[in-house]
């Protein structure tokens, strides 16, 4: 209302509420940050330590750049991935082997066989 005759009207803004503040709601001190962020690297250590070659993995994903710190699943499941496809490399490599060494012997029993008829 624009009218200057209403005396009603107070030349003060209305006072807004403010709430009260505890003292445990101020932010953390440096060194309680410190405090923290040490006992979160400590735990996340211990965390990647009982990941099989979990270290070796952070290291790996580091290097090929996916980021600094990679979450601990990623981690878990790139290494098992790995763990898999080279199991199977593996059993591959051994079936071709035994696949070569039977040909090998067939061959030769063949030549044996050619060389004693002569």
């Amino acid at each position: 209302n624009y009218d200057d005759d209403d005396e009603s009207d107070s030349a003060e803004p209305p006072q807004k509420k403010r709430a009260a503040l505890e003292t445990t709601e101020y932010l953390p001190s440096a060194k309680e940050t410190k405090k923290s962020i040490a006992a979160s690297i400590a735990a996340r250590n211990k965390k990647l330590e009982e990941i099989p070659f979990g270290k070796m993995g952070e290291r790996m994903i580091v290097t090929f750049g996916d980021g600094t710190q990679p979450q601990l699943d990623v981690i878990s499941s790139a290494l098992l991935g790995t763990r898999s496809c080279l199991q199977r490399a593996i059993l591959d490599a051994r079936a071709l082997h035994r696949n070569m060494k039977e040909r090998w012997h067939q061959a030769r029993a063949a030549a044996m066989m050619h060389d004693s008829c002569s």
